[in-house]
């Protein structure tokens, strides 16, 4: 499965290169203009927006299956790094203050 961030705007997705899914706006057909974004899967899934244009003797891309694309957040290149975010900032914002809390309510009693 390939993960796209914003699968229901998009009607063509294509592998432009190891690092960049290419997303057409519409499929893109011979003598005309068809807005894209490239999502890049490295760079934890920012977006470029651009036109492309297609000539009468253009060659077509060849659209990826909707059954090898996903949504679903848990297929991101990037999710270990999210769930180790995840990690921090509950230590930072849970486990610290409450552990300064007991020390404080112990040195009370």
């Amino acid at each position: 499965m390939l993960y796209v961030p914003d699968l229901n705007n998009y009607e063509c997705f294509i592998v432009y290169d190891k690092d960049t899914i290419r997303a057409y706006k519409t499929t893109p057909s011979y003598n005309s203009d068809i807005a894209y974004t490239d999502i890049f899967v490295n760079s934890h899934y920012m977006t470029k927006n651009g036109i492309q244009e297609f000539g009468r003797y253009s060659e077509l891309p060849t659209c990826l299956s909707t059954t090898e694309l996903t949504d679903d957040v848990f297929y991101r290149n990037d999710m270990p790094d999210i769930l180790l975010m995840f990690l921090i900032i509950c230590i930072f914002v849970f486990v610290i203050p409450l552990k300064i809390f007991v020390r404080l309510f112990r040195r009370f009693q």
